[in-house]
């Protein structure tokens, strides 16, 4: 019954002006992609990323590694001050050393099988200064987490850092430190918004599965690839 009246009571003129309410925002949208696939980059801005990935490509891509150095340090030295060893602190510590073991080693690994457009090596974010100083002695990182010599000091390269304030997502930079922008490849996430908020809400514990590494391994070369190639022919 309520139905009918309704059907009853919506009549020909509101059929036409929501049509023309649904025309209208059709037209907006498509106005909205034109004007969007319209943005004119900054010339400075594709100069740098065809340069940087042309440097890249006959360089080298260096992977910052978390160390979570500052936060273990203040734990350490709660557990010291609270003289128990096996306390609350130590525990979180050596949760946060194994979470970060896990990463890193993943990282290096999945990297080292599937990313194959340039060179690369891996360098703790606490070397990472000794590493711009030009030290080379016991500054990369292998696949077992120790430190080893750099069999060769970079005279270019592009840098993969983890994003401030983010987990899992990554960005390019170049060696002095500018974040590269679109057209070059920028933005790399090992997890999407969805699967994140998933394991952020449900499982915030869970380690992130080697797998995920592998695909991340592989979204970088590929799009460093396809920008490449864009740039070259």
């Amino acid at each position: 019954m309520l139905i009918r009246q309704f059907f009853k009571r919506f009549s020909i003129n509101n059929i036409q002006n929501s049509t023309h309410v649904f025309l209208c925002l059709v037209l907006c949208f498509i106005s909205s992609q034109h004007l969007s696939s319209q943005i004119i980059v900054p010339t400075e801005t594709v100069e740098l990323a065809e340069s940087s990935i042309l440097n890249l490509k006959d360089h080298y891509l260096v992977v910052r590694l978390q160390t979570k150095k500052n936060a273990l340090d203040k734990l350490d030295e709660l557990a010291s001050k609270s003289n128990k060893p096996n306390g609350a602190y130590s525990k979180k510590a050596q949760m946060i050393r194994e979470d970060r073991d896990w990463e890193n080693t993943n990282m290096i690994k999945s990297i080292k099988e599937h990313y194959t457009f340039s060179k690369v090596i891996f360098i703790p974010e606490d070397k990472y200064e000794d590493f711009l100083n030009g030290q080379s002695n016991k500054i990369a990182m292998n696949e077992k987490l120790e430190l080893v010599d750099l069999e060769e000091m970079p005279s270019s390269y592009i840098l993969l850092a983890r994003v401030v304030g983010h987990h899992y997502d990554w960005i390019s930079m170049t060696e002095d430190g500018i974040a590269l922008n679109d057209p070059f490849p920028s933005y790399f996430r090992l997890n999407n918004g969805w699967e994140q908020f998933i394991k952020g809400v449900f499982k915030p514990k869970a380690k992130n599965s080697p797998a995920k590494y592998d695909s991340l391994a592989k979204k970088i070369s590929e799009k460093m690839q396809k920008y490449y190639t864009n740039v070259t022919y």
